[in-house]
């Protein structure tokens, strides 16, 4: 589970929509533990992810981040790179 942490980036989950507000932001290729420190670091229970442009992309919360580390169910929020690949969203129509 704690492997997850060090491995997935912000890349690799289905981000909420953007949440506007104080909270801290986050580039989509920071890793979940990194991203992980900076909501405890902050107080916060989610942030902001901003794509290479540093625009907003969406937002992700605590709660998505301590999924990674429940065990491995089979669907694909709860299963590890080992047996999913990333995670990227559909192109626009």
């Amino acid at each position: 589970g704690l492997k997850r942490l060090r491995v997935w980036t912000l890349n690799d989950l289905d981000l909420d929509p953007h949440i506007a507000g104080g909270q801290p932001s986050a580039p989509a290729s920071t890793t979940l533990r990194d991203a992980l420190s900076l909501m405890l670091t902050a107080g916060e229970t989610r942030i902001s992810v901003t794509g290479q442009d540093g625009a907003a992309r969406g937002s992700v919360s605590l709660q998505a981040i301590a999924a990674m580390l429940g065990p491995e169910t089979g669907s694909p929020q709860a299963r590890g790179p080992e047996t999913q690949g990333p995670v990227y969203p559909a192109p626009a129509s």
